[in-house]
């Protein structure tokens, strides 16, 4: 009898243990559990910020963080509009990742919109977990053909620091990545960058952004930009100096 009034004792010494530690943690799940306390990040891919979709197949991807396996989309006007309104969708996670399509039936004007993600059950919309501004136009405002366009640098731009910003923007670029080349006076290659351009429709117009390192070089240098297919699309001379660009 002695021994089972042990075993008792060890149990009672349990239970306070789980009172005392194991109880906050379940409390934390459940405040989890219920969205009181919010883990859920959720990061965009498409579309970027700043792209223009010409009125084909819109695919709204991203990746999550945290507890979360369903995600609620919205694509919307930036500004309410009576001929456009959106639309809404609860998107499955699957792995940390989630991917849906909208075909927007839209013909009118290029228009500002807005696609922003939140939490399946937050109906309110309180908290923003992720926002995406791009415009939709339809397929007679793109320009024929490819290009791909430099913002900055500049022809005869000084650039330096120890990294160059190269931006631009670009649209029917065959196998969607550009290669960005920064070489010398004498033609050596001094650093060299491939981008994936963000977008699932190659003739939607895409903002591009690389980061070359100019290391001890000085002078007259060549920024090239190239296709995956080796087509070449722009040529920028730049001046590379010790100063920050």
């Amino acid at each position: 009898m002695k021994q089972v009034r042990g075993s008792y004792r060890w149990m009672w010494l349990a239970f306070a243990v789980v009172a005392l530690v194991g109880l906050p943690l379940l409390v934390t799940r459940a405040l989890i559990g219920a969205g009181v306390i919010d883990t859920l990040n959720v990061m965009l891919d498409t579309p970027v910020d700043g792209a223009v979709v010409y009125n084909s197949t819109l695919t709204v991807s991203g990746q999550t963080e945290g507890v979360g396996n369903v995600v609620m989309v919205y694509v919307e006007p930036s500004q309410p509009t009576p001929t456009f309104t959106g639309y809404s969708y609860a998107a499955d996670v699957i792995n940390g990742r989630f991917s849906v399509d909208f075909i927007p039936a839209y013909d009118g004007s290029p228009l500002q919109m807005v696609v922003s993600v939140y939490r399946v059950n937050d109906i309110a919309r309180e908290m923003l977990k992720a926002k995406s501004v791009f415009i939709l136009a339809t397929a007679a405002e793109r320009p024929d053909g490819v290009y791909v366009d430099v913002l900055a640098p500049q022809p005869g731009d000084e650039a330096g620091g120890d990294l160059i910003g190269v931006s631009g923007r670009a649209s029917g670029v065959v196998g969607g990545a550009l290669t960005v080349e920064l070489s010398d006076s004498n033609a050596q290659i001094i650093d060299t960058q491939t981008i994936t351009l963000q977008t699932t429709n190659l003739l939607d117009d895409v903002p591009w952004l690389a980061n070359l390192k100019p290391r001890d070089a000085k002078g007259n240098a060549i920024i090239r930009i190239k296709g995956a297919d080796g087509t070449l699309y722009q040529t920028i001379p730049v001046i590379l100096s010790s100063a920050a660009g």
